[in-house]
């Protein structure tokens, strides 16, 4: 089913759930020999490419008032809209927002907007957002904002399934992860991303704040976006640190996905260009100076380096950021590339480290992890690190098979520590 035909139907559902893809899916190996009536095999691809499955079911809307030039997509979804945003601070405007509520009320779409969003979303703020989907009974939501409002509102979106009262952490937590070409959304979702990092606007997964553990996790269900819309005149005026976290939350998926055993031939091409186009605009960001289509690079990025993502995931970089962020109050993009540095020299295949040190602009690697460190430096201050902090974030994440199978070589607690104590004297001395 194409995007076409999904936005076509009541609602704007598809009425055949297994696969909607704007994007190509690639299918080799047993998922191909299942899709041939001949059941034939694929004798052409090597066995590495056996069982990759590359999935992007999300339509992207990309320029200048994208919102409105496409305003017919939006009304396709019907009469009532629950929109979740985050409140801005200080003199920032959310133009998204203005922009969508022009357009609903000239649609004649009632809407209700929710700005009440938790930064690094708990399982608990899901829960006080789902009660108030419920009482308004939209046809669809729309998510304005960066990942924590895109993820709250996919997350909602999975537990509006279930009933009133259901545990919300048994919800997403219990049972075995939904493969990447399941939908377990109820409504359709809109999202609209007004900062350029997460990618969360093409992944289909949340990830929430556990109070049960302390740590942050991804959901076990997906919840994709029909629609999403790339605007870079709501990234342009950000703050600093915002464009600072989001450009250093798209690196990282880069890098963790291309250092990563489940990459397959698709992911590497979204994640070779997504770094390509950072290589673009890292001294503009460095020096503060982000022109209008140096944000729409940085957009484009997200979204590109978000589809590598959904198919094999992030590494050890973010399983070791989420502790400082939970415990630190560090920016989740600063908090994920701060430990890049340090991860890339305990890396054996020089050659994939090279590579990537190339495709992000740099002649050295010295000159990489120079720009990195003056990039965290000015978003980090008065902060400290105990050696017995250092060494549970260690073991916590070393015991993340997830997150230690994936990555190419074998990886060991105490390289996870060595590569923490690296990072915080480069940046804390």
């Amino acid at each position: 089913m194409t995007v076409r035909d999904n936005l076509q139907a009541p609602h704007g559902r598809p009425r055949d759930d297994r696969v909607q893809s704007s994007t190509p899916v690639i299918l080799c190996g047993v998922s191909c020999r299942a899709a041939n009536p001949g059941n034939r095999q694929c004798r052409r691809y090597p066995e590495r490419y056996f069982h990759v499955v590359q999935h992007a079911p999300t339509a992207l809307y990309f320029g200048e008032n994208c919102i409105s030039s496409h305003k017919k997509v939006i009304g396709s979804f019907g009469k009532r809209a629950f929109i979740i945003t985050s409140k801005f601070s200080g003199d920032c405007r959310n133009y998204a927002l203005e922009d969508i509520v022009n357009v609903e009320k000239e649609l004649d779409v009632e809407y209700f907007i929710y700005d009440e969003v938790e930064e690094n979303p708990s399982v608990e703020s899901i829960c006080r957002v789902v009660k108030e989907i419920r009482e308004f009974s939209p046809d669809y939501i729309i998510a304005i904002g960066g990942g924590s409002a895109l993820d709250t509102a996919k997350a909602a979106n999975v537990l509006l399934k279930y009933p009133e009262g259901s545990d919300a952490y048994k919800v997403f937590y219990g049972g075995k992860r939904c493969p990447n070409t399941c939908n377990c959304g109820v409504l359709p979702l809109l999202g609209i991303p007004t900062t350029a990092g997460s990618g969360s606007e093409v992944m289909g997964f949340a990830i929430l704040t556990r109070a049960d553990t302390n740590t942050k996790l991804r959901m076990n269900q997906l919840s994709y976006f029909d629609a999403s819309f790339l605007d870079a005149r709501y990234v342009i005026e950000s703050p600093q640190w915002l464009l600072d976290a989001g450009a250093m939350d798209a690196l990282a998926h880069g890098i963790e996905g291309l250092l990563n055993k489940k990459c397959n031939p698709a992911e590497t091409i979204w994640h070779n260009y997504g770094l390509t186009l950072f290589a673009s605009y890292k001294d503009a960001l460095l020096s503060r100076s982000l022109s209008y289509e140096q944000c729409a690079d940085m957009l484009l990025a997200a979204s590109v380096q978000g589809m590598g993502n959904m198919q094999s995931g992030t590494t050890i970089p973010h399983g070791m950021g989420y502790p400082i962020t939970h415990f630190k109050n560090i920016t989740h993009g600063i908090a994920s590339v701060m430990t890049i540095p340090a991860f890339l020299h305990v890396i054996r295949n020089r050659e994939k480290v090279d590579n990537i040190i190339t495709l992000c602009g740099f002649k050295s690697e010295k000159s990489f992890d120079e720009y990195i460190y003056e990039v965290v430096r000015r978003n980090v201050s008065n902060i400290s690190v105990a050696d017995n902090e250092i060494a549970a974030w260690s073991k916590e994440c070393s015991e993340l098979k997830e997150r230690t199978d994936a990555h190419i070589e074998p990886i060991t607690k105490e390289m996870i520590e060595e590569i923490y104590r690296e990072t915080f004297k480069n940046i804390l001395d």
